[in-house]
């Protein structure tokens, strides 16, 4: 590429489109994109990984409610993050 025609294209792409907005790269856009997905996937490994193990005794379910009835707010956040995954 000559240096008119990587101008051109800086231009190209820096040029607004529709409605004034600007033109994001590929680049730019993909890192939006995992963003919003490491967003989306916090609380769901919060959820999974960390109060699931915390409260949930397999087995026994009377060990069970003993976590949750110690750790009521833990089990509420789980609650709340497993919400916020569902995007309910």
């Amino acid at each position: 590429m000559d240096l008119d025609s990587c101008a051109s294209l800086l231009k190209t792409q820096m040029e607004d489109t529709y409605m004034g907005e600007k033109e994001y790269s590929l680049k730019t856009r993909g890192r939006i994109v995992f963003l919003f997905w490491a967003l989306y996937a916090a609380p769901a490994i919060y959820s999974l990984q960390y109060v699931r193990p915390m409260l949930i005794v397999f087995g026994d379910a009377v060990a069970t409610v003993n976590n949750i009835m110690t750790h009521e707010f833990l089990f509420r956040m789980g609650i709340v993050s497993h919400l916020v995954q569902r995007g309910q």
